[in-house]
This record gives C-alpha cells, sequence and structure tokens, in this order.
C-alpha cells in the first residue's frame, strides 16, 4: 500500500505538468461564426440487415435486429448476445451463432432465426425485403466454413451421365391401318403463371444432369419436366410408378408459378446461351418458357402434362448415412435380373425385422444380400422395387453423397443421411418408397409380385471350410481378361489361388497365379461365368476396400461359392482370424452367392 501511495505522488504531477504543455501549445480556437445555411442531418444511414437461409434453417446478422425495429417490431435483449423480436402471433428468436464473419454482406454476428408462436417466417423475411429493410444474402446448402464463402453452386460439380444412362427415343411403329388417334393437345400456360427465376448456368446444367438421369424419352410422363418456384425452384418429372423432385435451394423465384416442358429441347438449350447467368421466365397467357442470358434466347413450347406428385406427406420409417445406404444399394443392385423372362426377379427387395434393414437380389445364377442395423425399419419389409428405379435410386444417392462430402474434406465429418419414407397404396398409385435427402426426394412404386425365398439359398456359416482373402483388384482383372476371351473361369483354391480360361479348340490358355492371397482350408476346383462374379468381387471392394473374401464348402463338390467383404487393410493372420471374419460376414447377411457350374 506504502508503494502504491509514493507511485501516485510521483506520477500525478508528471500528468498535470504534460496537460498544462498541451494547452499552452494548442490553444483553444474561437467558436465559428453562425452559418445561415440549414444545419445537416447528423442521423446515420439506417443499415439494411441480411438474411440467410442454410440448409432448412434461416440466419440473420446484427443489422437485422436494427432492421426489424425499424419496420415497427419491437426488440428485447435477452442477454449473451441473444435478442427477441416481437410479432403479431408470436415472436422471434435471434440466437447467436457465429461471431465471426462468414458471409460478404454480413454486418455483427450471425444468428439463428427461431420462431415462437404462429408466425410464416419466410414470408415476414420476404415482406422486410420487398420493403427495403432487408436484403437476401442467398440460400445454402450447407454453412460455410471460411470466408468468403465459395460462390460456385453444389450442383455445379454433378457430371453427365454416360450417354446409355439416357434411353434414346422408340423406334417408330411400322404404318398399319389401323384408326388415326386423336391430335396432341395444344400446349398450355401454367396454371399461374409469371414464373421467373434467375440461376447460374453451371447450377442449371448440373440439375439438367441429374434429371437425365431419371428421364426417359420413350415414356410420355418421364420425358417432361415440370418447373415451378414456390420461393425454392423445383423441377419434377413423374409417373404413377415413378416420381423425382428436385430442390434448387441456392436460388430465389422472382415470380411464384409452374409450367412443363419436354426434357430433350431443355438440356439442349444451355449449349445455345453460353456461359452467363440465365433468366428463365414464363408470362401468364404465353404458352412459352423463356430461356434467356445476355442477348441471346430460346424459347421453349409448354405442355399440358403435370408430373404425377406424391397424394400425400408419406410417413418417415428410418434415416441412414449416404454412405452406408450407397454401399448396400452397390452391393445388391448388380445382382437383379434383367430377363424379363423371370420378371419375379427383376426387383430389389427390402426386408426388416425391427433391428435390421436389408436389401437382396437375386437373377437365378446369383445372390446378393447386404445388411445394415436399423432400428424402427420394420415398415419397410416386403417392399420391392423395379430394377430401373433402384438403379436410379443408386446414382442419385451416390450424387448425394458426393455433392455433400466431396473428396479433399476431413473424413471425420459428418456423414449427410439420406431418410427413406414409405406412402400407402391409394385407389390411383400403389405403395410408394421414397428416398429423400437435402438435396433430392425420388420415389419408386412397390412391385407385388412374388420373390423367392433367399434364406434357403444361404449356406451355414460352419459349413464354409474353405477360406480365402484376396486382393480385390488383381482377382476383377484376372476375371476381366478371362471374359475378355469368352470364355468361362477356373479358379483353383489350394496353398495359392490360380484363375484360368477354359478355352475351346484352338483357343489359347490363359493362367494368371494371383499372388496377394491368403488361403486355408481343403482344396477345390470351381467352374464360374467371370461375368457374373467379377461385379461381385467389385462391390464387395467399394469404399476402397482392398480386399475380399471367399468362401466354400470343401465337402460340396457344387456347393455355392460365398463372396464377402473384407473390412480390414490386411490379409488375415492365421485361420482363426479369417475364419471369424468371414462367418460374421455370412451370419450378419452380408455376402453375395455365385453358383457354381458343371464342368
Amino acid at each position: 500500500m506504502q508503494q502504491l501511495q509514493q507511485i501516485k505522488r510521483y506520477v500525478l504531477p508528471l500528468v498535470h505538468d504534460a496537460s498544462e504543455a498541451a494547452r499552452a501549445e494548442f490553444p483553444p480556437q474561437a467558436a465559428a461564426p453562425p452559418s445561415i445555411a440549414p444545419p445537416k442531418s447528423t442521423a446515420p444511414a439506417r443499415e439494411v440487415g441480411h438474411f440467410w437461409r442454410i440448409a432448412d434453417r434461416y440466419y440473420g446478422d446484427t443489422a437485422l435486429i436494427g432492421s426489424m425495429q425499424a419496420a415497427g417490431h419491437k426488440a428485447e435483449h435477452a442477454g449473451f448476445g441473444a435478442f427477441t423480436l416481437a410479432l403479431p402471433g408470436g415472436r422471434i428468436d435471434f440466437t447467436r451463432a457465429q461471431d465471426e464473419r462468414l458471409f460478404e454482406e454480413q454486418s455483427g454476428r450471425l444468428h439463428t432465426l427461431d420462431v415462437q408462436g404462429d408466425i410464416d417466417l419466410p414470408k415476414v423475411l420476404a415482406d422486410l425485403e420487398a420493403a427495403g429493410f432487408a436484403a437476401s444474402g442467398g440460400e445454402w446448402e450447407t454453412m460455410p466454413t471460411r470466408y468468403p464463402p465459395p460462390r460456385e453452386p453444389i450442383l455445379a460439380s454433378v457430371p453427365a451421365p454416360p450417354e446409355p444412362a439416357f434411353a434414346a427415343p422408340a423406334e417408330p411403329e411400322p404404318e398399319d391401318d389401323a384408326p388415326a388417334e386423336d391430335p396432341p393437345a395444344p400446349t398450355i400456360t401454367a396454371e399461374e403463371g409469371d414464373l421467373e427465376f434467375s440461376i447460374d448456368p453451371k447450377e442449371l446444367q448440373g440439375a439438367l444432369n441429374l434429371i437425365k438421369r431419371v428421364s426417359d424419352l420413350r415414356d410420355t410422363g418421364l420425358s417432361q419436366v415440370q418447373i415451378e418456384c414456390r420461393g425454392h425452384v423445383h423441377f419434377r418429372v413423374g409417373t404413377p410408378a415413378q416420381f423425382f423432385e428436385l430442390r434448387l435451394q441456392s436460388t430465389r423465384c422472382a415470380a411464384m408459378g409452374a409450367a412443363t416442358v419436354e426434357v430433350k429441347p431443355l438440356l439442349d438449350a444451355p449449349r445455345t446461351l453460353g456461359k452467363q447467368r440465365l433468366v428463365v421466365r414464363k408470362v401468364a397467357r404465353e404458352p412459352r418458357l423463356r430461356l434467356s442470358a445476355g442477348g441471346r434466347q430460346v424459347d421453349l413450347a409448354t405442355t399440358a402434362y403435370t408430373p404425377v406428385g406424391l397424394e400425400s406427406e408419406p410417413a418417415h420409417v428410418v434415416s441412414l448415412p449416404a454412405d452406408v445406404l450407397a454401399d448396400m444399394l452397390h452391393r445388391t443392385t448388380f445382382s437383379i435380373g434383367r430377363s424379363k423372362s423371370r420378371e419375379h426377379l427383376m426387383v430389389l427387395r427390402l426386408e426388416s425385422d425391427g433391428a435390421a434393414l436389408r436389401l437382396v437380389a437375386t437373377d437365378g445364377h446369383r445372390m446378393a444380400v447386404a445388411s445394415t442395423p436399423a432400428t424402427g425399419a420394420r415398415a419397410l419389409d416386403g417392399l420391392q422395387i423395379g430394377v430401373t428405379a433402384a438403379e436410379r435410386i443408386e446414382t442419385l444417392v451416390d450424387q448425394h453423397l458426393a455433392l455433400t462430402r466431396p473428396r479433399g474434406r476431413s473424413a471425420s465429418r459428418t456423414i449427410p443421411p439420406v431418410h427413406l419414407l414409405v406412402t400407402a397404396a391409394s385407389d390411383t398409385r400403389a405403395k410408394m418408397l421414397i428416398v429423400r435427402s437435402e438435396l433430392f426426394t425420388f420415389a419408386a412404386a412397390h412391385v407385388p409380385i412374388q420373390f423367392p425365398r433367399f434364406q434357403a439359398v444361404v449356406p451355414a456359416a460352419e459349413k464354409l471350410g474353405g477360406l480365402c482373402v484376396v486382393q480385390a483388384r488383381e482377382l476383377a482383372e484376372a476375371l476381366a481378361s478371362v471374359a475378355r476371351a469368352k470364355n468361362n473361369a477356373v479358379l483353383e483354391f489350394g496353398d495359392a489361388l490360380h484363375v484360368s480360361n477354359k478355352p475351346d479348340d484352338g483357343e489359347p490358355a490363359l493362367r494368371f497365379a494371383i499372388r496377394d492371397v491368403f488361403t486355408s482350408g481343403p482344396p477345390r476346383r470351381v467352374l464360374v461365368n467371370p461375368e457374373l462374379l467379377r461385379p461381385a468381387i467389385e462391390a464387395a471392394a467399394q469404399g476402397d476396400r482392398p480386399f475380399v473374401a471367399l468362401a466354400y464348402d470343401g465337402q460340396a463338390e457344387l456347393g455355392p461359392l460365398v463372396v464377402t467383404r473384407w473390412l480390414t487393410d490386411e490379409r488375415p493372420r492365421d485361420r482363426r482370424e479369417a475364419l471369424a471374419t468371414i462367418h460374421d460376414e455370412v451370419r450378419g447377411l452380408n455376402l453375395a452367392i455365385i453358383m457354381p457350374m458343371n464342368g
């Protein structure tokens, strides 16, 4: 205390002397004479607040609070950076979300906007924007992680599908003496005109690439696409057996409405319009949809067709990480039957006991089953979808996963879920399986057909004494070589694994010694069609798994060959490890079964 008093006695005189010296050097100036000019307003210009839609939530900056106050809404500080805004019917809570700047337009902190009571938040924000009190900063699929946020829309990275994925027009039928059909209905305007929105050409191309994957020029319903503006821009393609909806979250509607056009001319339009930002517009009472960019424009005739949408909101059953569902589809869709002579095999079947979900497929020569824990999935039990719908779901889930978790991001990032839902059958529509993500909704009708009992084909794990863990790529390449020779493949299990062909007279003999392999059990020679086995090997190795496992009953000469995943990056240390792992996969119903051939 005495030291503190001494410091004060020493410092205070120095401060006083410095102040006096400053006043002497800079004397006060005389007051300016009064001005006859009118006084200028000193009130600062009001700062416009901004809001953003990120996934399915709204966010606003600190300036938005002042904007809402200027619009007549009372604000109260709730502490810790939180505010409440009172509105008729309830309130909007501004909860502190981010102190860092994430958007170029952002002023102050970023807040989540949560509604309490009967308030239509999108309408409130739209009204604020229309009155000039606020402005939208755009819509984003996910929360940006850096400043400035990336500007390229999420759909810009969707690649074009291979041409066979988009069915060519059907060949014209030969003419006959049948009476001429009625002329097609004339093009009509949308029921609600004035459809208008602006879109990045890369995003439009990405959306069209997805639409191309679910369209079919041979089908009247699947060759037309509806474009609707209801806050978001929606693209829809649908028939009673299939429905697809794509929601663009980074575009905003300038005018609400809907119009349907043919898919093919819409796909061709971007080639004419170039790389400038496009405006898509449909004027009421005009039977055309206009796409324009700069000085270029394309007019597309509208049609009377409306895609057959979902009649009611489906019931949610279970949500799965996208990579889990994608892996299950990869491990089963290759085995779906394609022969119209066996239509009961042209489906992918879903089964559930309430604790796990299974996908099952068979073409009569092989079978594939993929399972995952899924509590509450019993409502999916017995659902069956056709081969085309299953392949489209597989493609869409792959695209969802690629867009929401592109390569290069941290592997620890949460995998975005995909939701499985169902709708009940109605007088006009069968029961439907709905696959929904933040990007798309796809619905496929249940196919009521008798599917074989697959459990009778699965061998008991205890009988599978012949074991082999092999480098997947090496085995797949050997099988591909045999397939190119159009021969069947011979797999010889023993101290090693050899793959050879069964040549016809005069054909060259091929033989491959598989080097990266672990084998254990009685020797066995298996004759198989390589075109049946190779997809099973590649599917079990999905997700960059380097090894796959093969197993067989050493006592059954024509017993099935079983293919399972091998979930580690190294071969087994011994037979005990191989036996335990492969048997777990078989008991857990994660396997493919290939029936051997005589010879």
